[in-house]
C-alpha cells in the first residue's frame, strides 16, 4: 500500500517514500496510474533513474506512446522518453 498525501483538496497528490528502482511491479503501477486518474498529478519525488529504469517503471502504469525518429529533440536513448519544458 502506498502513502499518499494530497497537495490540494481539489488535484494533486503525492507519494511518500516510494523509490521506482525497486517498486517497478504491475501492482504499484496499477495503483500509480489509479492516483493519477483520481488526483490529476502524482508527485514521486526524490527518484535517481536512469532513461532505462524510468521506462521499465512508466510501462507497469499502462502503454507507453512510442514516437517516430525526429518526433522529438530529446537525446534520450529511448523512444518513449523526451524532454519536455516551456521555457
Amino acid at each position: 500500500m502506498l502513502t499518499v498525501r494530497k497537495l490540494h483538496p481539489e488535484f494533486g497528490a503525492e507519494i511518500v517514500g516510494l523509490s521506482l528502482r525497486d517498486a517497478a511491479t504491475p501492482e504499484i503501477g496499477a495503483e500509480i496510474r489509479a492516483l493519477i486518474l483520481k488526483y490529476g498529478l502524482v508527485v514521486i519525488p526524490k527518484q535517481d533513474l536512469t532513461d532505462a529504469a524510468y521506462e521499465n517503471f512508466a510501462a507497469t502504469t499502462g502503454e507507453l506512446w512510442r514516437f517516430k525518429p525526429g518526433e522529438t529533440s530529446s537525446d534520450s536513448y529511448s523512444d518513449a522518453i523526451f524532454a519536455l519544458g516551456n521555457i
